[in-house]
């Protein structure tokens, strides 16, 4: 049954189809410019990006470096510090020893004061008795030299 009908009929379902097809097309290439200009779009993006990258590595780069430079101070400035620790610690040493002859020195002005307080006392004991003496023999006690101080 190849007739014409049918041929007519087949050629009618072709051309369907061909229309389908080329509908089709249509639809996927707008789909394709879609996305050509969406991935133009991107990579414009990523441009910016990859300029914006390349500053702020311009700017850590300098970071580091001031980083570094401050790395350096703090290393001269701890090497300070510890010289005048070391310093601070001598002069404690010293303060200390100070100390202990200081304390050895209040001890021995104790014991003078001690003493001298013991030789007043004696000098006092010594005074009554010459005057007992002197009042006994009637000798008159010889006058005092004013005090100049």
């Amino acid at each position: 049954m190849t007739t014409l009908q049918e041929l007519e009929i087949r050629v009618t379902r072709l051309e369907e189809r061909s229309d389908n097809q080329r509908e089709d097309i249509k639809v996927i290439g707008s789909e394709v410019s879609k996305i050509l200009l969406t991935q133009d779009e991107i990579l414009k993006v990523q441009r910016t990006h990859t300029q914006k990258i390349d500053v702020l590595d311009k700017k850590f780069d300098k970071l580091d470096e001031k980083f570094d430079k401050l790395d350096e101070r703090f290393n001269e400035l701890a090497a300070v510090v510890g010289g005048h620790s070391e310093t601070l610690a001598g002069h404690t040493q010293i303060l200390a020893g100070h100390t202990q002859i200081l304390a050895g020195h209040t001890q021995i002005l104790a014991e003078h004061g001690q003493t001298l307080a013991e030789h007043g006392q004696t000098l006092a004991k010594h005074t009554r008795m010459f005057e007992t003496l002197f009042a006994h023999f009637g000798i008159p006690l010889p006058a005092e030299e004013p005090q100049h101080n």
